[in-house]
């Protein structure tokens, strides 16, 4: 979790944190747990909670959490200003190459045109002289 790696591990008085944070669920953890009375699931509880006011990891990982999110927002506007300027080029390069397409077209047509008629005139001067 590379995101907890920058975090400071006190507790926000100066005495640093007596447990680790379990992300687990206790759902996840008491499955093939059989309690054996009422009070051992009240020490369990208990025991795996976090003390009750401390809440400067939290507010550490939010604040962490906010400034990628921040950093991921500002790439994303610059990926789609950059695609937009992109697509605006590709559609210019499209309409070039759609008019190099008709031009050329257009003149290999009348090259050929041409090429018929200086065939058929250099035809009717052989067959009369």
């Amino acid at each position: 979790m590379a995101i907890l790696d920058g975090l400071s591990r006190d507790s926000g008085n100066g005495s640093p944190l007596s447990h680790k944070p379990d992300f687990t669920c206790m759902a996840d953890k008491s499955k093939n747990r059989q309690p054996a009375s009422e009070t051992e699931d009240e020490i369990y509880v208990s025991a795996s909670a976090p003390a009750l006011g401390d809440y400067r990891l939290t507010v550490d990982l939010v604040g962490t959490i906010n400034r990628e999110l921040g950093k991921l927002s500002s790439a994303v506007e610059t990926l789609t200003d950059e695609s937009k300027g992109l697509r605006k080029k590709v559609d210019r390069i499209s309409h070039i190459m759609y008019a190099v397409a008709t031009v050329g077209t257009i003149g290999i047509g009348v090259i050929i045109w041409i090429v018929n008629k200086a065939i058929d005139y250099g035809l009717s001067t052989l067959k009369h002289p």
